[in-house]
């Protein structure tokens, strides 16, 4: 067995990148999966941040019951709610492929660097995404480790951040407004949270950055002019190429990402100016885990 695969009792585990990104294999999602293999899963998943799963083929129910092996289903606010999968409500569709004749509220999605639902003063802890159409070409998600952004700062800087908190805010999505249609009630059900700059995280107890360029609007007590200059420095620094993976999709690969050590980004690297042609379509089934405190 070489270094860059593992093998537990009942799965195995391949290292995709050299900062995050494993992929498991030995998991038939049709069939009764064992407390032991989520044991294991769980475990190499809090070990490589991101777990891929190649061709999972499951139903919507069985990607629903797996998800809530782990934790919880997440409570979104704000989300459209025309986007959740119709008969199931658990799942929301991240599609690019057009409603009603009109181009879909979500295309312009993820264009930012961002942790999930970091708005809210209990972000979720995950989410597992499936993928059902991808691009002819392009379509990725980028992902990066924020962990290892947090410890290539220089001591000094640690201990600047140290004890600092940011405001998350949706409204400081810059990948979203343009494309949102939201409406008033909607858009004020998402309020901004404070969070510290650097968490621990409750199961591996390691540090991580939490601030990025999608939802951190600017320093707890500070203007965001003031705030500027060190949050753009921190957003170049924990996303720079050594801390990062990109996965290219094929239908139905699924990721499980930890929001609490990781952010992610999907890339305009397609054809998004006719994204109503089904060759640029690009439809993701999400499930959403858990929320909690940030520490």
């Amino acid at each position: 067995m070489g270094e860059q695969t593992k093998e537990y009792k009942t799965i195995k585990v391949r290292k995709l990148g050299y900062a995050l990104g494993g992929e498991i294999t030995g998991v038939d999602f049709a069939k009764p999966i064992s407390d032991e293999t989520i044991a294991e899963i769980r475990a190499a998943w809090l070990d490589n941040l991101i777990a891929v799963f190649p061709n999972a083929v499951m139903t919507p129910e069985e990607h629903i019951a797996f998800s809530k092996r782990f934790y919880d289903l997440a409570y979104t606010p704000g989300l459209l709610p025309r986007f959740m999968h119709p008969d199931h409500p658990e799942i929301f569709m991240v599609s690019n492929i057009p409603r009603d004749g009109k181009p879909s509220e979500l295309r312009h999605t993820a264009r930012t660097w961002h942790s999930d639902q970091s708005f809210m003063q209990e972000p979720c802890i995950a989410a597992m995404l499936h993928c059902q159409q991808t691009p002819q070409v392009g379509g990725d998600t980028m992902f990066t480790n924020m962990y290892m952004a947090y410890e290539a700062l220089s001591d000094k800087m640690k201990e600047v951040l140290s004890g600092m908190k940011a405001v998350h805010n949706y409204g400081a999505i810059r990948s979203f407004v343009h494309s949102n249609t939201m409406s008033n009630d909607e858009l004020d059900s998402l309020k901004a949270a404070v969070h510290p700059v650097v968490r621990t995280h409750p199961e591996t107890g390691r540090k991580a950055l939490y601030v990025s360029e999608g939802m951190t609007e600017r320093f707890d007590g500070m203007t965001v002019e003031e705030s500027l200059p060190l949050l753009r420095f921190l957003w170049r620094h924990s996303t720079q190429p050594a801390f990062t993976y990109r996965h290219s999709w094929k239908p139905k690969d699924m990721i499980f990402w930890d929001n609490r050590c990781t952010m992610h980004l999907a890339p305009p690297d397609y054809d998004i100016d006719h994204m109503e042609r089904p060759e640029n379509h690009r439809h993701m089934f999400r499930t959403t885990l858990g929320n909690q405190a940030v520490v």
